[in-house]
């Protein structure tokens, strides 16, 4: 099962069928992949610095955050609590947003998704980069969610336009 960085969820807006992210998610169950509570303070940063920049810019990112990417997670945006914060306070990475992302994916036995994987290797947990390497699912896929395309779930990720 696997903990999604925010980074990835933006890319995963407007990756093309063909790219090695959108390949690996296609390749997943939806039920395998979490968000960090975390992830979701980033992004909704993200959204209020571009209200402040422009009203179409801003309604464009709460359009994807509320009908797309929240939906697509119901029941698996996993919480920022007491066993994270404890787990946090004994990793050795400087930055806690790093360091609160390898917390929750190791107190949750999540494999962490991200570009940026030099950041987490001293917390001694599972990183995949979907950027150079696309290994097959192991956690046995969700059958109801098979097509030929792209999985509905992940096509309602995208941004149009």
């Amino acid at each position: 099962m696997y903990l999604l960085d925010a980074d990835v969820l933006l890319d995963l807006r407007h990756a093309p069928d063909g790219a090695p992210l959108a390949a690996w998610a296609q390749r997943v169950s939806r039920q395998a992949m979490f968000v960090s509570a975390l992830s979701l303070v980033e992004l909704e940063n993200a959204a209020a610095l571009a209200q402040k920049q422009g009203k179409a810019a801003g309604a464009a990112w709460r359009a994807w955050i509320d009908g797309q990417l929240l939906p697509a997670f119901e029941g698996r945006i996993v919480p920022v609590d007491q066993a994270v914060a404890r787990r946090r306070a004994a990793l050795t990475i400087e930055q806690d947003r790093d360091a609160l992302l390898a917390a929750t994916a190791l107190e949750h036995g999540l494999t962490l998704v991200t570009y940026h994987p030099a950041a987490f290797r001293t917390a001694r947990l599972k990183l995949l980069d979907p950027s150079r390497a696309a290994p097959e699912a192991d956690d046995g896929g969700d059958w109801r969610e098979a097509t030929r395309g792209r999985a509905p779930w992940l096509k309602n990720l995208f941004i149009r336009g």
